[in-house]
């Protein structure tokens, strides 16, 4: 059977059944070959009925064994008022298929993906409760994807009703050895914590549970969040995840046993022991393990993408992948307030040029100065937060519940002067919309917000959730990720694109919704102004968010800080740990379509009045991609990653370093034959350093092509970029 879907181009062709047998409850096992025939994943029914899995290298024609990546895990289940479903199955039927997907990116870090496929479907039935359940499997050539669909019938009569509770899930992982993990604490309420890189059985997430914060930590389990990268004791990489996560809470990774690898723990609620309750019939997520010979090219993996539907709004040419500057940075540094009381009440305070100006940074003439930056420097959108009213509370427990509303602008702040003298300009307003962590408010509010952002003309929202949602819920349990998605589906009629803050994780629904944009969703820059040194984000940080969450979706980091000692605005003590080179790095290293130019506008000013001679770089930076080249990378220490610019024969590179000081030795092979091409580097100067030296840089301009190779050192905490253009098309 062949079935051809237009719309998404997916080929669909199904193979024979096993030539075990076919039905009786009494079949013992099943697998499956990717199409390259790497990798094979393999189902077993032991004696007691339970029903694993096996992942590992296709042994291949001949041989008697190959590596086992995971080794035989168990599927299940608990579920409210049947107690554990994870034993006691049948087997009743084993259907295989192979199928293979092409589809197109509106924007991404690639235009195009092929992905073929090898499928199976196990059906089971639990002999004591009669719980029917699918497992569904897809093997491509670089990892496995597995979900489980519960039906109505005949699972009524066992339920009692059409409603599944779900109490736990228990999708074991159990990983060969002791792997090497790059990891950060299963929180259901922040990723905003630390990232470690230790062996599996030395992992203590707990430690980072009721950590006092603008959000609860709550990590209930030691349990670690996903993506969770791995090296394995032969050096192959895995990383685990999900996918085309809809009204379920998220998956974290609790931490067994030694020997007994990982099992998966929901994300749950205050208000009910149930941590998922669905009608039936439905699907969970796609539990994803990506699987890589080198840890850099886990970039390049779109099994992720691959596991979700298809897009549904199109080519969305409304939104246009930019850098961007903010309304934003200044309020860290103390610069402005966010608030219009606070503002007015500090006005002639320290941090203005001009006695009795108001702090309150989102007002008219201050935005308006701002938008003069960005026209000057090819900066098409300016984020303004601090705008509308009800920032004085919003961090109060009681009167935040109703803090805001996201069409009133404070009296100094004309909305619809300042978004008509930016587009005069070539610039667009990002919009900014806080919740203070009331969902529901702002569920009240969706359509009115978007239409008015509608009526201006502008296509891009970032949003917040910081605080404690106050109704029991957490951010990451079922609630948060139903609301999360209704807000991108709301956006989505309005030709809005969303940039989440304090988000759910990504999982691969910027496919279907490409209005889904960006997100924080870990320790961004902002955590470098909070003015403890054992709070600022160190240096293995960034590599280590390369390893994990960029892995899940494209990330908000905001880079660029050009004055990284915050000087004149913070003390002694505060400073980014990072040298010039490496904030430049990061633009190609961490991908999202749209990319913060984050310091003020004074920052980028040498002392003489001039841009800074790093300028032109950010003001050449792409941020969508027809192909993007892993170089060179190891987990939670360094990568490197080359570029290619959407429709354009121009190319970016680059570098950033964690702890310690990093040789590297980047080839030009992804660069066509015959062609010459220019290339301007932006790097660690020999004395640079990322706490004494942050901003010693060198630039220089050579000439590259295919064959070529660069030779450099990364500082520690540092970096490097480079744009690359064809040599005779250079007008400067």
């Amino acid at each position: 059977m062949r079935v051809l879907l237009l719309g998404g181009l997916a080929l669909l062709t199904a193979c024979s059944k096993p030539s075990s047998k076919p039905s009786g409850g009494d079949l013992t096992e099943a697998f499956l070959v990717s199409p390259d025939e790497s990798l094979r994943v393999t189902f077993a029914r032991s004696a007691d009925g339970r029903v694993s899995y096996r992942l590992g290298a296709n042994p291949g024609e001949g041989a008697d064994s190959a590596a086992t990546y995971i080794l035989p895990s168990t599927l299940g289940f608990e579920l409210e008022g049947l107690g554990r479903v994870d034993s006691a199955f049948e087997m009743l039927d084993v259907v295989k298929s192979a199928g293979n997907e092409s589809y197109s990116l509106p924007w991404g870090e690639v235009a195009n993906v092929n992905a073929d496929y090898g499928a199976i479907q196990l059906s089971l039935k639990h002999a004591t409760t009669g719980v029917s359940v699918t497992v569904e499997a897809r093997l491509f050539d670089d990892g496995l994807g597995l979900r489980y669909t519960f039906y109505k019938a005949p699972n009524r009569e066992a339920l009692g009703s059409d409603t599944i509770r779900i109490l736990e899930e228990l999708t074991g992982f159990r990983v060969s050895g002791d792997p090497l993990v790059n990891w950060g604490p299963g929180d259901w309420n922040s990723y905003e914590n630390r990232l470690e890189f230790t062996p599996l059985s030395k992992i203590d997430a707990k430690k980072y549970d009721d950590r006092p914060q603008l959000i609860s930590r709550v990590v209930p389990n030691n349990a670690i969040m996903t993506p969770a990268s791995m090296r394995l004791a032969d050096g192959t990489h895995l990383s685990i995840h999900e996918a085309d996560l809809v009204d379920y809470p998220e998956m974290t990774l609790e931490v067994m046993p030694v020997g007994e690898g990982l099992r998966s723990t929901l994300a749950g609620s205050q208000n009910r022991a149930a941590k998922a309750v669905r009608a039936l019939p439905f699907s969970t997520p796609w539990r994803t393990i990506a699987v890589e010979k080198r840890a850099i090219d886990l970039l390049n993996n779109h099994l992720v993408l691959n596991l979700n539907p298809p897009n549904q709004l199109g080519e969305v040419e409304w939104f246009e992948p930019t850098t961007y500057a903010g309304v934003w940075w200044e309020m860290f540094l103390g610069k402005g307030t966010w608030d219009y009381a606070s503002g007015q009440s500090a006005a002639g305070s320290a941090g203005q040029a001009e006695s009795g100006v108001s702090k309150h940074a989102a007002n008219t003439a201050n935005v308006k100065r701002y938008i003069d930056f960005c026209a000057a420097n090819d900066i098409g959108g300016l984020l303004v937060e601090g705008w509308n009213t009800g920032w004085e509370v919003w961090l109060d427990s009681a009167a935040r519940l109703e803090a805001f509303d996201f069409v009133t602008p404070y009296p100094d702040y004309d909305l619809r002067e300042v978004v008509a003298y930016g587009k005069s300009k070539g610039v667009d307003i990002v919009m900014h919309h806080e919740t203070s962590g009331v969902p529901e408010r702002y569920e009240q509010q969706l359509d009115t917000a978007f239409a008015l952002m509608q009526a201006l003309g502008l296509h891009i929202v970032k949003s917040g959730y910081v605080g404690n949602y106050p109704n029991g819920e957490w951010h990451h349990g079922q609630y948060g990720v139903r609301h999360y998605r209704k807000v991108f589906e709301t956006a989505a009629r309005y030709e809005v694109a969303v940039n989440p803050h304090e988000p759910i994780k990504p999982t691969g629904e910027r496919r279907t919704f490409p209005n889904a944009i960006s997100g924080e969703g870990a320790r961004g820059m902002e955590y470098n102004a909070f003015g403890d040194y054992t709070q600022v984000n160190q240096p293995s940080h960034l590599p280590g968010l390369v390893y994990t969450r960029c892995l899940a979706g494209p990330f908000d980091y905001t880079p660029g800080i050009f004055n990284l000692e915050m000087d004149g605005y913070r003390g002694p003590d505060d400073e980014v740990l990072s040298t010039l080179g490496g904030q430049l790095g990061t633009y190609v290293v961490i991908y999202a379509p749209i990319q913060m130019i984050a310091d003020i506008p004074e920052s980028y000013l040498d002392p003489d009045g001039s841009y800074h001679p790093a300028m032109p770089y950010l003001r050449e930076m792409a941020t969508n991609w027809d192909e993007t080249y892993p170089l060179a990378g190891e987990l939670g220490e360094y990568a490197v990653v080359a570029r290619k610019v959407r429709n354009e024969n121009r190319y970016f590179v680059g570098g950033i370093a964690g702890d310690r000081d990093r040789p590297v030795s980047v080839k030009f092979d992804f660069l066509p034959e015959g062609v010459e091409y220019t290339i301007d580097l932006y790097a660690d100067a020999d004395d640079a350093h990322y706490r004494n030296n942050k901003k010693a840089l060198s630039i220089t301009r050579n000439t590259v092509s295919r064959g070529s190779t660069l030779d450099l050192t990364m500082k520690r905490g540092g970096g490097f970029g480079a744009v690359i253009h064809i040599a005779e098309a250079r007008q400067d």
